[in-house]
Order: C-alpha cells, then structure tokens, then sequence
C-alpha cells in the first residue's frame, strides 16, 4: 500500500498535475496495489477535480489496484457527492480518517505480500500474517 498526501485544491488546471502524478506513482511502485490519498490538506476540488478522481479510481481499478481517499473536508465530500464522484469512486473507499482507513485496508492486503513483509508498519499488520519483524535495537 502506497499512502500520499495531498496538499492543495484540485481545480481544473492541476487536475492533469495529481493524474500524472499517480500515474508516476503507479510506475514507480508496481508492487503496489492500493494508494491511499490522506486528503486534509485539499482544501477545494471542482468538478474536473472530482471527475479526475473518479477517472484515476476506474483506471486504477482496470488494472488491479485501488483508489482510496480519507480524512476529506466537508466542502470537499460535498463536491464529491455532488458531481456523482462518490460512487464512481466506491462509498467503500472512501474514509472519515487515516486511522479508520488503515483499520479497513490492513485487511485487504495480499496476505502473500504480508508473508515476507518485515516492515509491520501499521498496528493492524500484527494481525497479518507472516514473519515478525526483524529486532531492532530498541529490542534486542
């Protein structure tokens, strides 16, 4: 799971900017099938915005991945719902908070991938399973 943050308005003229930027993501990471986007620092989205995010979420989608997006602002979820976005993104993947994405995504991981996972990241990879993580000095 890639998790990004995005810090600023998506209006018409970045709209093509956050695509390609996921796309470079997407090439970038190939072994990562779920992106999460942490969103409070969207503080506007436009109808481009949104029908952008529902684009990337269908293309992710066609090619095995998942479009996940948390901790929106009010305005925002607004324009989302609004310009029909919601749907097209998936009321599933769609997150109050970090902490409650996580919760839910956690489970939706290639448990294969968790296997040789040594990372553990999230509280929730306890539950995964796999190899524990390697002691770190603070345990040893």
């Amino acid at each position: 799971m890639k998790v990004i943050r995005i810090d600023g308005s998506i209006f018409f003229g970045a709209a093509n900017h956050v695509a390609v930027g996921l796309d470079y993501i997407v090439k970038q990471n190939p072994e990562k099938a779920h992106i999460l986007i942490v969103g409070s620092g969207i503080n506007f989205i436009d109808v481009a915005g949104c029908q952008m995010l529902s684009q990337e979420a269908h293309r992710l989608r066609m090619n095995g991945r998942q479009l996940y997006v948390c901790s929106l602002k009010s305005e925002v979820l607004n324009v989302i719902e609004r310009g029909g976005c919601r749907k097209s993104i998936g009321e599933e993947n769609i997150f109050q908070g970090k902490v409650d994405a996580i919760r839910n995504l956690v489970p939706r991981l290639d448990p294969e991938r968790c296997r040789i996972c040594r990372v553990r990241i999230f509280n929730e990879c306890a539950q995964m399973p796999g190899a524990k993580p390697e002691p770190g000095p603070a345990t040893r």
